[in-house]
């Protein structure tokens, strides 16, 4: 995509739209580092990435003979997808990566067996690791983790990239459907808008305002929207980051009836247990105007996904 294009696209979204510069310009800049330099300034390293990926693939590819379905994540920065997505790659019969953005592998020309072999790399890597990211140890002790008994799904967590990639171009949705040949199912992790907004100014950016910040997250609510309404209600479940805290069985048994896996006692007891006791209400930490908190009441309003929410509750 040139620039020419990211321009006009950026344009062309945010047409109509009360938004600030400093958050059209984030908006941006973020799609032009995913549509070419992030990738483009790491070339050779890409070359070697697409060869190894072709040996492993063909090495591999005997493990996927029972895959029944590809899970990709579609959602907010901040709002809890690492925790889901551990908890569920912590299945027997489950491989999810984190952020191993696939759908650039499969825009870009890499075939099934290259993208399921990235998938199990980068899975098996974070699991060597105890899958720490962000400060945070998500390892699920006597479970899986990376491993598997028999795949029946494979996917990757890449929230809010997954849904840029589906937004700049359109084609992927139809191309899916054809390049994996088995169902696309997504998972959407909500959290409270404002905790999401107040750590999205925190650690986002290098840190920005709250009011961008909120700017930000709405557009992304746009465009989450637009991308919903074109799946199959059947193949996306929403999860709300306070009721996996609150209720982590009941919501794995929820998650495991989505894939058509079987949700053992075991399994679901061992997850429960890295899950914290209480979600982190960041929206107390910051400084809410009246005004800006009637403002992303406002917005919630609009989306039925995010039903329910307030500032003070």
């Amino acid at each position: 995509m040139s620039n020419q294009n990211i321009s006009d696209f950026s344009n062309d979204f945010l047409n109509g739209d009360n938004i600030s510069e400093k958050a059209k310009n984030l908006i941006f800049n973020y799609v032009r580092v995913v549509e070419g330099k992030r990738y483009n300034s790491q070339k050779n390293d890409n070359y070697w990435k697409y060869l190894t990926s072709l040996l492993g693939g063909w090495k591999n590819y005997r493990f996927y003979n029972k895959l029944e379905k590809i899970c990709l994540f579609i959602g907010f920065p901040r709002s809890g997808h690492t925790l889901v997505s551990c908890l569920i790659d912590a299945h027997q019969n489950i491989i999810l990566s984190n952020e191993e953005d696939v759908l650039w592998l499969v825009k870009n020309g890499y075939t099934k067996k290259q993208v399921y072999y990235r998938i199990l790399n980068n899975a098996r890597r974070e699991a060597k690791k105890g899958r720490q990211i962000s400060g945070y140890e998500f390892h699920v002790a006597n479970q899986w983790n990376g491993k598997f008994e028999n795949v029946k799904v494979i996917g990757d967590k890449q929230g809010p990239l997954t849904v840029t990639r589906l937004i700049i171009n359109k084609h992927l949705f139809a191309k899916m459907k054809n390049y994996f040949k088995i169902p696309v199912k997504y998972i959407h992790v909500i959290r409270n808008p404002y905790d999401n907004i107040q750590t999205i100014a925190k650690k986002d950016f290098g840190g920005i305002e709250l009011q961008v910040a909120a700017e930000l997250y709405f557009v992304l609510c746009k465009a989450i929207d637009i991308i919903e309404k074109q799946i199959d209600r059947n193949n996306i479940l929403f999860i709300r980051h306070e009721a996996i805290i609150k209720s982590p069985e009941v919501v794995l048994k929820e998650i495991c009836s989505f894939f058509e896996v079987e949700a053992s006692t075991d399994y679901l007891q061992d997850c429960g247990k890295i899950v914290y006791n209480t979600p982190h209400q960041s929206r107390f930490e910051g400084n809410w105007t009246p005004e800006l908190i009637n403002w992303v009441a406002d917005q919630i309003a609009k989306y039925e996904f995010l039903n329910g929410y307030s500032y003070y509750e």
